[in-house]
């Protein structure tokens, strides 16, 4: 508004469809106001504006990767990974309810009952505030009877991580163009 008023061009970034109904609102309002808008995919795109306003007031762009970090050619896979043997399914993230880890420990459940020497990483921190929801997800992995689903914590070795993944997993039903994606599929890992 501020900069509408001093008469500043305005460009308006939206990265995510995880939204409350006053947001939206509120969006609905001051959005026309915008001169463009970037967003992070065509999810996001939906989310927000529906059938309008014309596409040429929208680009998409995302995330950005650094290739010369995330390269498979020079990256050592994580040893933290490369102790369990077999297929290695991974999902980088903060521990989080956004990120749906429930919806990853339940894929593992469904697919160890037709798949043998799979294992689950969740690779990423778990703040103090989500202390509760971590539990919630360790009490599904205790209900389910899983014992090849492993939390590794923070990782200053994204790449090598990834690197010594099979599969990588986003979880989330709300993200609509997760960074951890774009590094996966750098690292030349299945998405």
């Amino acid at each position: 508004l501020a900069a509408k008023l001093a008469g500043a061009r305005v460009v308006l970034h939206l990265n995510d469809t995880l939204t409350t109904p006053l947001i939206k609102a509120l969006f609905s309002i001051f959005g026309p106001m915008c001169d463009a808008y970037i967003m992070a995919s065509h999810k996001t795109y939906k989310c927000y504006m529906g059938d309008g306003p014309s596409p040429e007031k929208f680009t998409i762009i995302h995330p950005p990767v650094d290739c010369s970090v995330f390269d498979p050619d020079i990256t050592k896979p994580s040893e933290a990974l490369m102790k369990h043997p077999g297929t290695r399914i991974t999902t980088v993230s903060n521990i989080t309810p956004t990120k749906a880890l429930e919806n990853f420990i339940t894929t593992a459940y469904i697919l160890n009952k037709t798949h043998r020497g799979l294992s689950f990483h969740i690779v990423g921190p778990c703040f103090s505030s989500q202390e509760a929801y971590k539990e919630r997800l360790i009490g599904l992995i205790a209900e389910l009877g899983l014992d090849n689903v492993f939390f590794h914590g923070a990782s200053s070795d994204v790449p090598g991580v990834l690197m010594a993944t099979d599969v990588f997993v986003n979880a989330s039903l709300t993200e609509s163009g997760p960074m951890s994606v774009f590094e996966a599929m750098a690292m030349q890992r299945a998405v």
